[in-house]
């Protein structure tokens, strides 16, 4: 499966593996793309069938990732060519998109306001947010500042340690916070 993977990939890009791990229940590759280090993939699998394989398109932000599209799909013990091509289906596109909206924000102002970190609050938990602005580490209410900067600052100030599952969910989370803020602005 990664050797599949690695082919799919190298059609477009050069990249190196960033970090590896082997469980019991599967395997999970990251991967960081060369020139571009700030864009990778991740890739899970595993032999257990009916477990899903999933790859999921990030771009750091700050050194904390923002999960840009996510595909996966459940095998029976072997993975034919349609199922990799599903799996691929969307990445490009969300590197892409994800760099569109970068340059746009980076030339737009923004206003910054509590709603929103609705979604990233119900993640990361009402305490670890007061400790966020106890600490300084997010904007006063109201602040204007490029939409870009803004987009950072929170990623920045709102990221915690904190377990896989949710830690996957914050980086879509992140994602929708970009998207929030761009529409915005």
């Amino acid at each position: 499966f990664f050797r599949k993977i690695h082919d799919k990939i190298s059609e477009r890009h050069l990249f190196k593996a960033e970090r590896w791990s082997i469980t019991d229940s599967g395997a999970k590759l990251e991967m960081r793309f060369i020139p571009d280090n700030n864009l990778g993939i991740q890739v899970k699998a595993s032999d257990l069938p009916g477990c899903a394989m999933s790859i999921t398109a990030f771009a750091l932000v700050g050194g904390h990732k923002v999960a840009l599209h996510t595909n996966s799909v459940v095998h029976r013990g072997r993975l034919v060519k349609a199922s990799l091509d599903t799996l691929y289906g969307g990445i490009e596109e969300s590197f892409e998109t994800f760099k569109e909206t970068r340059d746009k924000m980076v030339s737009k102002e923004c206003v910054f306001t509590s709603d929103l970190l609705s979604n990233i609050l119900k993640i990361i938990g009402k305490k670890r947010m007061n400790t966020a602005k106890e600490d300084g580490h997010l904007p006063e209410g109201g602040a204007k500042m490029d939409a870009w900067e803004l987009f950072e600052a929170l990623v920045n100030g709102t990221h915690f340690q904190v377990p896989e599952k949710q830690a996957f969910d914050l980086m879509r989370a992140y994602k929708s916070l970009q998207d929030e803020i761009a529409g915005r602005c």
